[in-house]
């Protein structure tokens, strides 16, 4: 397997842990907090719509960057991709 698709697929997969982390609030540490007096308070129905759309970014394929190549594959995938990996690059 070319060593760039490597990178690429390790980088799409870190990059889909972060979200999912961020997603579940695993993330550690504080956010830093922001001006929100200039916004309106978020519904209840804001915050299900937008946890909803997390989730299927989570368990979809997409493209992030379609020009360069650069696509989404779930979690769950992408996790079992990293392990197959690590297992054969274990064994070289």
């Amino acid at each position: 397997m070319p060593e760039t698709f490597t990178r690429a697929a390790r980088a799409v997969l870190f990059g889909a842990i972060g979200a999912a982390m961020w997603a579940t609030g695993c993330a550690g540490g504080r956010q830093p907090e922001r001006d929100t007096s200039a916004e309106p308070p978020a519904s209840d129905v804001d915050a299900r719509q937008l946890r909803e759309q997390e989730l299927q970014m989570l368990d979809s394929y997409g493209w992030v960057d379609r020009d360069n190549g650069v696509a989404r594959i779930p979690i769950d995938r992408a996790m079992r991709l990293m392990l197959e990996r690590d297992a054969f690059d274990a064994r070289e």
